[in-house]
């Protein structure tokens, strides 16, 4: 059988499951299939169809894609919801269909949907998803932290977050180093998300925070080990990132690390996931742009940073690197 033909092929199918999945699952939502679930926990395909008034037989086979698709779960005759329900709730219930809904427009007037890299948005929209953020990174941030200390000894380390939101990326050293401290920057609102999670990951203690646009306040000098920005270079002009660099690299002692994580991950799982990325950003920003890694290097350069490695991160959802200066 023809090698070409056969890809061909594979990827004709791929696209109709992808649409047909995303048909079934946006059916389930508009026709408030899963509200029952919430509510009663299990049942059967027989119950929901008499509960919704619905076709039986055309119900089994909806039930059961959404089985595909893990939504829901099937023990013998009964249904319920799947453990990713969890985390489908607040902004993401509908994964973000209202942002994709705007792309006709975007692509016809360049007009974007929000405006989270502006500074007068960004507080009420951040606040709003930083939640969200934590627990889709937290694996990333993990897999950062550890390695780090595969390569440095548990101690003492004074981090600076910097637009740290839910401080997923330095809370990840704290969990696992009990001599490490943070410094979270951030606008009010945000940090009061992560101040919830540092008291519930029970590291209050070791962390501090500044309130405001991290552009305008005043970082301790020579006063950090590491410096992070977690999905922040991205929302920035390049004259932005570059003050933001010049002022990081003030704030560092000697030999001190800058910790960029952005989309940068180069693993084929990640492709698709890396370009919706890319697209949802232009929606939901003026500006906003993942620079490549060799641009940010150039920018770093001009700010007094010289050596530069950087870090596939191999885990869900594939699409994050980092970029370390010194």
């Amino acid at each position: 059988m023809d090698q070409q033909y056969l890809e061909q092929l594979k990827n004709y199918f791929s696209l109709m499951t992808m649409n047909g999945g995303a048909y079934i699952f946006h059916t389930a939502n508009e026709m408030g299939i899963l509200i029952p679930f919430f509510k009663k926990g299990q049942l059967t395909s027989q119950d929901l169809s008499i509960e919704l008034n619905l076709h039986h037989h055309a119900t089994e086979l909806f039930l059961n894609c959404l089985v595909a698709i893990n939504i829901l779960e099937k023990k013998h005759e009964l249904y319920q919801l799947s453990p990713v329900m969890k985390l489908l709730s607040g902004d993401y219930q509908n994964l973000s269909s209202d942002y994709w809904k705007h792309l006709p427009i975007l692509l016809k007037q360049g007009i974007p949907f929000k405006r989270m890299d502006q500074a007068s948005d960004s507080e009420h929209e951040y606040q709003k998803q930083v939640k969200s953020l934590e627990w889709m990174m937290m694996p990333s941030a993990h897999f950062a932290a550890n390695h780090y200390y595969r390569n440095h000894p548990l101690g003492d380390l004074n981090i600076i977050d910097l637009g740290a939101g839910s401080g997923v990326w330095s809370f990840a050293h704290l969990l696992v180093n009990p001599k490490a401290k943070a410094t979270l920057v951030d606008w009010p609102k945000v940090l009061e998300v992560a101040k919830h999670s540092a008291h519930h990951f029970k590291i209050s203690n070791h962390v501090q925070y500044i309130e405001g646009n991290y552009h305008q306040i005043d970082c301790p000098k020579a006063g950090f080990d590491i410096a992070m920005l977690g999905n922040v270079t991205h929302i920035e002009t390049p004259e932005g990132n570059k003050a933001l660099f010049k002022k990081i690299k003030k704030s560092l002692v000697t030999g001190g690390e800058l910790q960029i994580f952005d989309v940068f991950g180069t693993h084929e799982k990640g492709k698709l996931p890396k370009s919706l990325y890319e697209m949802g950003l232009s929606i939901r920003t003026v500006e906003g742009r993942v620079y490549p890694t060799d641009m940010l290097k150039i920018w770093l350069q001009e700010c007094g940073f010289s050596n530069f490695a950087y870090v596939e991160i191999d885990i869900e959802p594939y699409t994050m690197g980092m970029l370390k200066a010194i």
